[in-house]
């Protein structure tokens, strides 16, 4: 039987937490075989007040080593933020609240233990860029979470020295390791391991290498350059808004931009069209319950019912990477991952069958080479990283949207720059792409609201 992370988790705590009692038993014992002798509440105290000294004095020390590296780099210390609560639990608090119950540009924010509303950019973290910079560490659990708002750090994480950003490595059986013996690194991995695998996402030296070149075939000019597919429902993401609007009440842009990622997605990357555009959209919770009806495929419920167990797979995991390392205390009765993850494969699983069969019948023109395809589970693991792709996509063209509605003049010049290299109604090249240059530069703004803001 499979422990849940959280069993894991207190066993190996346990462990560690009776070494102060039990050394406290056996220092009485050999002190009075001396004739030496202290009263009972000293063996009490060190029993108790050991695991915190403990803890206390590896902090300090990890704090000491840090300054001492940062001096012979001839850096400076990442300023680290302070809350009011020990390990900053205030202050994570603060983040689940402004994530969970959050809006963009209007967020709660914590001071004195008390909220107040305050309109800021990103997670409510506008006044600690104030007080401490652009770049500052959260230091969430005495783990350091550090934040940047540099697009050169972004850019030195993520490409120029990626290779110096890794994530662990992960043991062959995270059912025989206790957590509280991963490093840093490591608990990424472990933390996301769930959902990403060993995938592109999760993977570091030549499995990363192996995933990347598995990833290159789906991103050639040929591939990215099927402009008649996007465009088909591109169509029918407009018919959609079309009928909504005449029907006079709102809709949920970034619900359909989730529909129109996936049908695109599904039918791009494994050939098959999952119709979650032909489900009714959502209406506005006032709405009367029986106006929102609609006829409702096996396919579309099958789409529907994947898209929201992968949003909640990605909930479970971001969730462990913000509660940071006592995440396993919220999963003690089960791995919350793994019923979500049952519908993902479930949907996913059928496609690489088919894939692996048309492979073996030799119908498929594919090199027998480890950078090619591997096996069942590792192209599950790349189709899920690849299916995460396009989360990510529909919420970049969300953003787009959403600075193009509160910056009209972008919109106007754009508008200007699309009509005159491809006019009203013709389909988009490839060389057209590459020379709207204004449109790369929107896209490019979008990203000051990254979808994926966490790397190890």
């Amino acid at each position: 039987m499979k422990l849940t992370p959280g069993a894991r988790f207190l066993a190996g705590v346990f462990g560690a937490l009776s070494v102060p009692p039990i050394a406290a038993i056996i220092g009485k014992r050999l002190l009075e075989d001396r004739g030496i002798f202290f009263p009972a509440w000293a063996y009490v105290a060190v029993g108790i007040l050991g695991w915190p000294a403990y803890a206390t004095i590896r902090v300090l020390l990890k704090d000491i080593n840090e300054r001492r590296a940062a001096y012979v780099l001839g850096a400076r210390v990442v300023p680290k933020v302070h809350g009011k609560l020990p390990g900053n639990l205030d202050i994570l608090r603060q983040m689940m609240h402004n994530w969970r119950a959050g809006y963009p540009g209007k967020y709660q924010v914590h001071r004195s233990m008390a909220y107040y509303s305050s309109p800021v950019l990103g997670d409510g973290l506008s006044e600690v860029i104030e007080e401490k910079g652009p770049v500052f560490n959260m230091n969430v659990m005495f783990e350091n979470l550090i934040l940047t708002t540099y697009p050169e750090h972004l850019q030195i994480v993520l490409a120029s020295d990626f290779q110096n950003y890794v994530k662990g490595s992960l043991p062959e059986s995270l059912s025989t390791i206790s957590l509280t013996q991963l490093s840093l690194g490591d608990r990424f991995q472990e933390r996301m391991s769930s959902m990403l695998g060993v995938g592109v996402f999760n993977a570091d030296g030549e499995m990363w290498k192996f995933h990347r070149q598995l990833t290159r075939p789906f991103f050639t000019r040929d591939r990215i350059s099927h402009f008649e597919l996007f465009d088909r429902h591109a169509d029918t993401v407009m018919k959609l808004m079309k009928q909504r609007l005449k029907e006079g009440y709102p809709l949920d842009f970034q619900d359909v931009m989730a529909r129109f990622t996936l049908d695109s997605a599904a039918e791009f990357l494994f050939g098959v069209n999952v119709h979650s555009l032909s489900a009714t959209l959502p209406y506005p919770p006032n709405i009367a319950r029986q106006i929102a009806t609609g006829t409702e495929t096996e396919a579309t419920r099958k789409a529907q019912t994947f898209a929201k167990a992968f949003m909640e797979v990605q909930d479970v995991v971001a969730t462990r990477e913000r509660v940071g390392p006592l995440w396993p205390l919220l999963e003690i009765l089960e791995d919350k991952s793994i019923a979500p993850m049952k519908i993902v494969n479930a949907f996913v699983e059928p496609i690489v069958a088919e894939a692996v069969s048309k492979k073996k019948a030799g119908r498929i023109d594919v090199k027998e080479k480890r950078d090619e395809i591997g096996d069942d589970e590792t192209l599950l693991d790349h189709l899920v990283d690849l299916t995460d792709g396009r989360d990510t996509t529909s919420a970049t063209l969300t953003f787009i949207l959403y600075f193009l509605c509160i910056y009209p003049h972008v919109t106007a010049r754009l508008r200007e720059e699309i009509l005159a290299k491809v006019g009203p109604t013709r389909r988009p090249t490839y060389d057209d792409i590459k020379d709207m240059k204004y449109l790369r530069a929107v896209i490019n703004g979008a990203y000051v609201s990254p979808t994926v803001g966490i790397h190890r």
